[in-house]
């Protein structure tokens, strides 16, 4: 379960989703079309494929790909 702290809309055709855990992990999506209607701070279940484990700016972060919303 994640909460969203972010979208950024990069291009009309796809937008960088920033989540983070209940445990603080941090979990980033690059999403083309929309964010299939999820809102800031907004609690929901996801499922997806992990693309790569990395560093950003000093903090872990997992990038997925290939999502779907389970639950919002």
């Amino acid at each position: 379960t994640y909460s969203l702290a972010r979208t950024d809309r990069k291009k009309p055709i796809w937008a960088v989703v920033a989540m983070r855990s209940e445990s603080g992990d941090k979990l980033v999506w690059f999403c083309s079309g929309d964010s299939q209607g999820l809102k800031e701070g907004g609690i929901f279940t996801l499922k997806g494929t992990v693309k790569r484990h990395g560093d950003f700016k000093d903090e872990k972060q997992t990038t997925i790909n290939r999502c779907k919303v389970i639950t919002a």
